[in-house]
């Protein structure tokens, strides 16, 4: 793996105003709070000094290597599967409500690794990538068994149902 420039430098260096803004544009509105009670449409509404105290805060944080002990616990909400029995607790997904400043943060640490990683990931994996779907998956795992077919050979494959633990992307 070819770096130009240091990997852990890059990760350490202070981060800007700007990086914030742009993953602060991709919260969703209207989305509940975290355990330390921060709403995610209250960040949207920070200004310019709240913004750049909160990027020295995390840039201490990635300096210190440590980070806040409430980031370590979520608060869980257990949202119910329609069409399913409301006494069973199998009908309901719990869903973690983590700090939206902790998610922040990540984003930022993705967007500052992304062009190191993205390079030396298979293009067969294609788990939560972006534009790497599951429907080219398909078609590839389809055009190898036409190939297997058509070129005489024997070919195998082993399925596992996730439709119980991935239940949403059936829905």
């Amino acid at each position: 793996m070819a770096i130009k420039e240091s990997p852990s430098f890059f990760l350490s260096s202070p981060i800007t105003r700007k990086e914030l803004e742009e993953v602060i544009k991709c919260m969703k509105s209207g989305k509940a709070a975290g355990i330390d009670g921060i709403y995610p449409d209250m960040v949207t509404h920070l200004g310019q000094h709240a913004m750049d105290w909160l990027a020295a805060v995390m840039t201490n944080i990635l300096d210190k290597g440590t980070y806040p002990q409430i980031w370590k616990h979520a608060r869980v909400v257990a949202i119910f599967k329609p069409g399913k029995p409301a006494n069973e607790s199998s009908s309901y997904r719990p869903i973690p409500l983590l700090s939206c400043i902790y998610k922040l943060l990540e984003r930022i640490i993705l967007a500052r690794i992304t062009p190191y990683v993205e390079p030396n990931i298979p293009v067969q994996k294609a788990g939560f990538k972006h534009q790497r779907g599951t429907t080219k998956q398909v078609l590839a795992f389809s055009s190898h068994i036409e190939a297997g077919f058509e070129n005489k050979l024997k070919t195998g494959a082993v399925l596992i149902d996730l439709s119980a633990a991935y239940d949403i992307v059936w829905t």
